[in-house]
């Protein structure tokens, strides 16, 4: 086992958590932990958490039980404050990671200490609670990621990161929304070196209906709006900086309500071919 926490924060998620867990602990490169920090389920998730707990031993997954749902930022935080080991590894519980993504994430971050932060794009397989596992990574290419970058797109899937666990930031518990964003903007903006994997690392199993869809994006950007407003309140960027970020999102809110999501994902496709990456779905 290996030097790293992971962070699973849960909130009724009886179909998923056990496919979370499973793929951690079926890692090629263990971590010495994963922190489950339920946040006042109302579903058996708490009893499937019990029954893993059981299987896997108390040493190595251990619970946090939440008497009142604070949201995911506020349970992240918690496992974070509670880990004890060198390395933060955050996963969702509607997702899973690729059997070798700790031990190449830690791996790299180990032989280069200086890094902070890393993380990768994701699979999006079909959403069920089985999937395929694709075949064993054998190269890949790490490259840095500009706070330019980061300011203007959330590039690293949540479950995809790896951080050192003494940095002083955390999740801002008010925030629902873009709350992951801040936190990568607030570290790039400070200028610690972010890294990005070639590979996509995690399983992402998100379904997202077209009802709804234009309130959901709606909420997102006024997240994001709130993010560059506390970067420039905190003197982190200029207003400058802060009006075009704020009418690019505009931009990209009118884009995606008229053309579709598939549209702006031209964007992220172009940066990771710019990196000889390959998107996949």
């Amino acid at each position: 086992m290996v030097s790293v926490s992971v962070i699973i924060p849960c909130y009724n998620s009886a179909q998923t958590i056990e496919r979370a867990i499973q793929s951690v602990a079926q890692q090629t490169l263990r971590p010495q932990e994963v922190i489950v920090i339920d946040d006042a389920s109302s579903d058996n998730t708490i009893e499937i958490l019990q029954s893993l707990e059981n299987h896997y031993g108390k040493d190595w997954l251990k619970l946090v039980i939440l008497e009142k749902n604070a949201g995911p930022s506020f349970a992240r935080n918690q496992g974070w404050d509670l880990a004890d080991q060198d390395y933060i590894a955050f996963l969702d519980a509607d997702e899973a990671w690729h059997p070798q993504k700790n031990a190449i994430q830690y791996q790299w971050m180990l032989a280069n200490p200086n890094v902070a932060i890393s993380g990768s794009d994701g699979i999006f397989p079909p959403y069920s609670s089985s999937f395929e596992q694709p075949e064993s990574y054998n190269q890949y290419q790490v490259t840095v990621v500009k706070p330019s970058e980061i300011l203007h797109s959330n590039l690293l899937q949540t479950s995809s990161v790896m951080l050192k666990r003494g940095l002083n930031y955390r999740f801002d518990p008010q925030k629902r929304y873009c709350e992951d964003h801040l936190l990568w903007m607030q570290i790039a903006v400070d200028h610690y070196p972010i890294y990005f994997f070639s590979l996509p690392l995690i399983y992402v199993f998100k379904s997202f209906g077209v009802g709804g869809l234009s309130q959901h994006l709606w909420e997102m950007r006024l997240g994001y709006i709130d993010n560059c407003w506390q970067l420039w309140k905190s003197h982190k960027i200029s207003f400058f900086m802060f009006s075009k970020l704020v009418i690019a999102t505009l931009f990209k809110f009118i884009i995606l309500t008229f053309l579709g999501p598939t549209t702006m994902s031209k964007y992220k496709n172009n940066w990771l071919a710019k990196r000889g990456k390959q998107r996949y779905f």
